[in-house]
């Protein structure tokens, strides 16, 4: 009876379907195999895989380390199972293309805001001694008219 319901529950867990990978997807039985042999994860409550979310270097590590144990741990990976890691890495290959891509454009990008904002701090500067000189400037010839004024009142006192 106990192995009669731990196959149902294994039925159950491998006849499970993915309703972002369709069986026409080329990439389909190496998503769900991968998915069965614990090297990827599904999300919710292991209803979709999001096979076009890019991989991060992170994730990628811990699929490799999955394979790596579970390689070392059991039998070597038949040619059908070779064949099927040489279609992943071909899949996942374009998206750690793409965010590679995107990160040097993000590296790009900072760079140059880094110098606009450089920029932006040298004229800032400039504008802020501009306006220093200006208020001295304005504080002598206010000192001068109040001066002259006072010598106008005394010049037309006298």
């Amino acid at each position: 009876m106990k192995l009669l319901v731990c196959l149902l529950c294994l039925g159950s867990v491998l006849a499970y379907s993915l309703e972002d990978v369709t069986q026409s997807d080329a990439s389909y039985k190496a998503i769900k195999r991968g998915v069965e042999q614990g090297y990827f994860s599904t999300f919710e409550n292991g209803q979709k895989f999001y096979p076009d979310r890019a991989v991060s270097r992170k994730e990628m590590a811990l699929i490799l380390d999955k394979v790596i144990r579970k390689s070392t741990a059991s039998k070597p990976l038949t040619a059908s199972e070779r064949q099927e890691l040489g279609q992943l890495a071909k899949t996942f290959k374009s998206y750690l293309v793409q965010q590679e891509t995107g990160s040097s454009l993000v590296t790009q990008k900072f760079g140059e805001l880094q110098t606009e904002q450089e920029s932006i701090h040298y004229d800032l500067s400039r504008l802020q001694l501009e306006i220093n000189n200006l208020e001295e400037k304005n504080k002598k010839q206010k000192h001068w008219l109040w001066g002259a004024l006072a010598l106008g009142v005394l010049g037309i006192a006298i």
